[in-house]
This record gives C-alpha cells, structure tokens and sequence, in this order.
C-alpha cells in the first residue's frame, strides 16, 4: 500500500495536526457512525465528529497525532497512533496510544472504531476514574 494514498494518514495530518476542520466534511462520509468516542451512535454524519473535535479541541492544546502504522485491506484501514497534546487548563502534558479502524466508502469515512487510551490521559491529568454503583465496601 501506498501510505501517502493511506486515508487515515491524511486524515490525521490535515484534521488533527495541521488543525483543519473543514476537512472533517470532505473526509467523514454524510452517513459514518462513529463508535467508541463516547458519541450517539444513532447520529452520522461529519457533524456529529466534528462535536467530539471541538470538545477535545478545546480542552487541549499542541495536539500531535503520530501515526505509527497504517494496516489496508480492500476498503478498511487500521492506524497505530500515539498522541501527546497539552491540557489547556492546567498546561500539563498528555500523551497515550490508540488504534483506530475505519470502513470507507467513495474515499471517505463510512464507519470508524476508536479505541484509545483515555483512562491514561486521565491518569496523566490526576484524575483517578472509579466504577459507578459499587457499593461501598466491596
């Protein structure tokens, strides 16, 4: 495969690296479902993405994406990626690790499953994350 012809490269160079939001709309297909960012699933549509983008966007500052690997078979794409980004609140830096698999369909994303390492980012932050409904003792 070709990397530089590699969706998920350009996706994360143009949209999170060079900070280009437009380009959620020309890359994120009308009708995508997008899993594992905590997002409706039952929403599509680049607008939908964009929501999480801005969200994270304005928590974080100097977000870098480095894809590590991009993996193709016919029309779905795997990305390793490790971020590292600076909270914009605190100024403390972050960094963690995700995979990312997309389905595509006429060049664009259709269907995207994130699993990144958010409880490490957390962590990073001071935040220590406990199971809801436990009851006390147990």
């Amino acid at each position: 495969m070709d990397v530089s012809a590699s969706a998920l490269l350009h996706w994360y160079e143009d949209v999170w690296n060079q900070r280009q939001e437009h380009r959620i709309q020309e890359l994120v297909h009308p009708e995508a479902v997008i899993h594992g960012l905590g997002l409706d699933e039952t929403r599509r549509g680049p607008e939908l993405f964009r929501e999480f983008y801005q969200g994270f966007s304005s928590g974080f500052t100097d977000i870098q994406v480095t894809v590590q690997r991009v993996v193709a078979e016919d029309e779905y794409e795997t990305a390793l990626c490790d971020v590292t980004a600076r909270h914009r609140a605190t100024g403390q830096p972050v960094s963690f690790s995700g995979l990312n698999m997309v389905h595509l369909r006429d060049g664009q994303i259709y269907e995207a499953w994130n699993q990144f390492d958010f409880l490490q980012m957390y962590r990073q932050l001071g935040q220590e994350l406990a199971p809801a409904n436990v009851p006390a003792g147990a």
